[in-house]
Order: C-alpha cells, then structure tokens, then sequence
C-alpha cells in the first residue's frame, strides 16, 4: 500500500509472509514501512528525506529495525546520498549499516542521462565485525525504461565465521575486487 498526497510527503505500508512464501500472511508477517518527504530547502534543489521501519515476526523476539535515507542535489548536475539502518541485535543478521556517496551526471555533452557514482560503506553484523566496502560504476541510459551500469566493488576488509575452525573464530579476507554489472527496469 503506498499513498502519495502529490505534495510533499508519501507514506507507504506492506505486510507478507517472512518467508515470503505467499501463504498465510499473517503467520509469522514481515512489516515495513516507510515515509518519504520531498523539499527543496537546499538552495531550491531536490532533495528526498525517508524514514523506514521493519519488523520480522518469524525472528527471535520479534526483531525489528528502523533505517533513514536521504539524497540531495548539491548542484544541477550532482546529487548525494548517505543511508543508515540499525536493528535490534537479536534474531538480525547485521547491527547496523551506513553508507554515503555521491552521483555525477551530463558528464558528457552527447549522453546526458547517464551518470557515474561513487559510494562506501560499512555494516557490522551479529557474527561478523565490521565489513567495509567502496564501490564506482557508471550507469548508461538506454531508454526511458531501462539503464545497465558496469561498476567495481572493493571489499577493504571482511570478517567472518571460519566454518572449518573452532567456535567464534573468524576468516579475514582483505582486497577483494568484484566486477559486475547491474541493470535497472522502469515501468
């Protein structure tokens, strides 16, 4: 469910089952919602402001977790994001995320539509310490609808369970480089 009151603000809901099985919604629901405002306070540039929650009833104690979003052009041609989400530790995968960036676009004159971005990031999970990644990519306009962006990841450092040594060891992996490419569809 997602309600717009074409203003400003925006207010969505959903419910399904956590597994998302389908059936039988009400047992064990997944929840979340959300709240968006836009405004252009900055300088009569666009900016989005949203407010999230969750809560995932098929974990242990009924986790749940809240997360803040927002993106604001700082100037015609570039816009900037930062994100954070904290759970409640128990029954949840990851304690918190956060990650900023920003998106450069009309980067060339005969593609204006396309944009190049960079991010970091970090997460801290249950059983994992802190995880830290940077990303760069470069997203090409094919149509209204439809956009692919090649980009490259860097994983700076990883923590994880060792599942092949004892109880609460951890598996450090530092560097790891990944390429890949994304597509997004519009309709």
């Amino acid at each position: 469910m997602y309600f717009n009151t074409q203003k400003s603000w925006r207010i969505g809901a959903g419910i399904q089952h956590s597994s998302n099985s389908g059936f039988a919604v009400f047992d064990h629901p997944y929840y979340i919602s959300e709240i968006d405002y836009t405004t252009h306070f900055f300088r009569g540039l666009e900016g989005n402001y949203r407010l999230l929650g969750h809560m995932n009833g098929a974990k242990a104690g009924d986790n749940k977790g809240f997360g803040i979003s927002f993106d604001q052009i700082l100037f015609p041609t570039v816009t900037a994001f930062a994100r954070y989400g904290l759970n409640q530790p128990r029954g949840a995968v990851h304690k918190y995320a956060w990650s900023t960036g920003f998106e450069k676009t009309k980067l060339f004159s005969f593609r204006p539509s396309d944009a190049l971005g960079f991010a970091f990031g970090q997460q801290e999970g249950t059983s994992v310490k802190i995880d830290s990644l940077t990303e760069i990519y470069y997203r090409f306009y094919l149509s209204d609808h439809l956009s692919i962006s090649p980009h490259l990841q860097w994983l700076i450092r990883s923590s994880r369970p060792d599942l092949a040594a004892s109880e609460g060891a951890l598996e450090h992996e530092k560097n790891v480089f990944v390429v890949g490419l994304r597509s997004q569809v519009a309709f």
